[in-house]
């Protein structure tokens, strides 16, 4: 199996999301899952087997069609798309309502919240979006609980699996 995870950036310095996927990508090829980790902003952070699309801002619609490509050349048989954080997750509901992706599209939901939920065309680009994808994860029952207040239709759908971030503290001392 060839997972290939997708998210907006991949340093663990920009945050939680961003950790965690890292940790998941390293700790999938450590088991022997063969593991691709592509961000869309460009890093100056080095892995195995990770690759950026160099953009500076997220939200540049090229984004979809460098996506494309990279999922393209690099999907075999038994590959999955495991998807986190908006845009990244949006990009990967248009190649798939146009028929351009035809892998299993799993999204792990990290946050309570979101920009989108304060607006009114939010709930229409969530349920489009989620209606994209086959499987979602949440990071705990809260983030699970609160999706499912915003989307009901995914009450059945949805899988909690805790947050897997590892804590990295600094000692201090004075």
């Amino acid at each position: 199996m060839k997972v290939i995870q997708i998210i907006n950036d991949y340093d663990p310095s920009s945050g939680g999301a961003e950790r965690l996927v890292a940790d998941l990508h390293l700790g999938l090829q450590a088991k022997g899952t063969d593991s691709v980790l592509l961000g869309i902003c460009r890093t100056d952070l080095s892995l195995p087997k990770a690759i950026h699309l160099g953009l500076d801002n997220v939200y540049r619609p090229k984004a979809i069609w460098s996506i494309h490509k990279i999922i393209k050349d690099l999907k075999d048989k038994d590959t999955i798309i495991h998807a986190h954080l908006f845009p990244t997750i949006f990009y990967l509901a248009i190649l798939k309502y146009i028929g351009l992706l035809k892998l299993e599209l799993i999204y792990t939901e990290h946050s309570t919240s979101n920009r989108r939920r304060d607006k009114w065309w939010g709930k229409l680009i969530d349920r489009f979006v989620y209606k994209q994808i086959d499987r979602v994860i949440t990071i705990s029952d809260g983030t699970r609980d609160e999706l499912c207040r915003w989307l009901p239709s995914l009450a059945q759908s949805c899988r909690t699996i805790y947050n897997g971030v590892k804590l990295r503290f600094d000692a201090h001392t004075e």
